[in-house]
C-alpha cells in the first residue's frame, strides 16, 4: 500500500480489493472456549485458542483501525505485533456501527461469565456503544475523556479483581473525522492507540495474579473511506479488521 504526502492512497487500477472471510463473530466463541465457559455458537479461531486458558483477559477496541490503517503504519503495526503476535484477519458485518459490534461480541459470552460469578469491566468514552444496554451484572465506567479511559483501565488491572477488561478509545476515529485516514494526524492518533495498548500490558505483567490474554481488537475500519472523502458503507476499507492477540506473563505470581 502506498500512501502520498497527504496521507492520501496511491490507487492501482490494478488493486484488488477482497473482503476477509472469517467473521468477527468467531471471537465469543474462542474466548468462551479459552475460559472455559460453556459453548458459544460461531467457528473457533484456533490459533488464538492454542494460547491456552486464562483467568485475565484484557479486550482493547481501537475505533475505526481497519486493515488498511494497519498495512499503512507498519511502525504501529510492529509495536502492536511485539506485543500481541497472533494476527487474524477478520471481517466486520457492521462497518458503521459499534452498536451492532459489541452486543453481537459480549451479549452471549459474558453473561455466562456472569453466572459463573466472574467479574467483567466496560471502559469506555460516555458516548460509547460499549456503555449502552450491557449485560447484566458488568460495572460500566463511562469516561468523560479519552485520557479518563486509559487511567481507569489501569486501575482496574491494579485491583486485580476482574476475569474481563474491557476497553474501547477513539483517538483514530476522532482524527480521521477532521483528516485523512493516512495522514500525520492519523498517524499520531493510532500511535495513541499503540501506546495505550502497551500500558495496559505493562500493567497486567506486575498487577495481574496469573498470566493474562491481551487483544488488540479494533470492530471495524475507517468510515471516511480510502481518500478521506465521502462515507463507506461497506467495503474492504470499513469491513476488513485484522485483531492480535498475545499472552502476557505476570511478574507476581
Amino acid at each position: 500500500m502506498a500512501i502520498d504526502g497527504k496521507g492520501r492512497l496511491l490507487y492501482n487500477k490494478d488493486m484488488k480489493e477482497e473482503y476477509h472471510q472469517i467473521s468477527i463473530s468467531a471471537l465469543p466463541a474462542t474466548l468462551a472456549h479459552m475460559t472455559a465457559t460453556d459453548e458459544v455458537e460461531g467457528a473457533i479461531l484456533p490459533e488464538v485458542a492454542k494460547l491456552g486458558f486464562f483467568a485475565r483477559i484484557v479486550l482493547y477496541h481501537p475505533s475505526g483501525v481497519g486493515t488498511d490503517t494497519m498495512d499503512a503504519f507498519p511502525r504501529e503495526a510492529g509495536d502492536v505485533k511485539d506485543i500481541a503476535p497472533v494476527a487474524v484477519p477478520l471481517l466486520a458485518e457492521a462497518p458503521l456501527g459499534d452498536k451492532k459490534e459489541f452486543p453481537r461480541l459480549y451479549g452471549e459470552w459474558v453473561p455466562q461469565l456472569m453466572r459463573n460469578k466472574l467479574k467483567v469491566a466496560f471502559v469506555c468514552p460516555a458516548d460509547s456503544a460499549l456503555g449502552k444496554n450491557p449485560p447484566d451484572g458488568v460495572e460500566v465506567y463511562r469516561c468523560r475523556t479519552l485520557a479518563e479511559v486509559l487511567s481507569t483501565a489501569l486501575g482496574l488491572i491494579k485491583k486485580d479483581c476482574y476475569q474481563l477488561i474491557v476497553v474501547h478509545q477513539t483517538y483514530y476515529e476522532a482524527a480521521v473525522q477532521l483528516a485523512r485516514p493516512f495522514g500525520r494526524r492519523a498517524e499520531s492518533a493510532l500511535s495513541e492507540h499503540t501506546r495505550a495498548f502497551g500500558l495496559l500490558s505493562s500493567a497486567l505483567e506486575v498487577y495481574s495474579s496469573s498470566d493474562a490474554l491481551v487483544g488488540f481488537c479494533p470492530t471495524h475500519g475507517t468510515s471516511k473511506g480510502l481518500f478521506g472523502v465521502g462515507s463507506v458503507r461497506r467495503s474492504p476499507a470499513s469491513c476488513n479488521v485484522t485483531h492480535y492477540f498475545g499472552t502476557v506473563e505476570s511478574l507476581a505470581r
